[in-house]
């Protein structure tokens, strides 16, 4: 009876060990899985916060009178006193 008994708790031992070898393999790849994500949100992150950067900057910079004159012509479709203006049917 001793001798199956001894069996018996090997088996056990070795199953628990075994169960405790696949869940830490399966932690293991979770924990890379996250690290990956983890660098590519970061990187997004970094990204966004250039573009923001950029966009402060202008924003922070004093407009000179050529860009003032290049904005309203551009975005708000404005000319200056005697310009010549061409208008088109067909589109871009």
């Amino acid at each position: 009876m001793q001798g199956k008994l001894g069996f018996f708790a090997r088996l056990a031992v070795l199953a628990i060990l075994f169960f405790l070898f696949v869940v830490m393999i399966q932690v293991n790849m979770q924990i890379n899985e996250l690290k990956e994500e983890y660098d590519t949100v970061a990187q997004e992150l970094k990204a966004q916060k250039n573009a923001r950067d950029k966009v402060q900057e202008e924003l922070d910079a004093p407009y000179s009178e050529e860009t003032i004159r290049r904005i309203a012509r551009e975005e708000l479709g404005l000319c200056n006193p005697g310009d010549i203006i061409f208008e088109s049917d067909s589109p871009n």
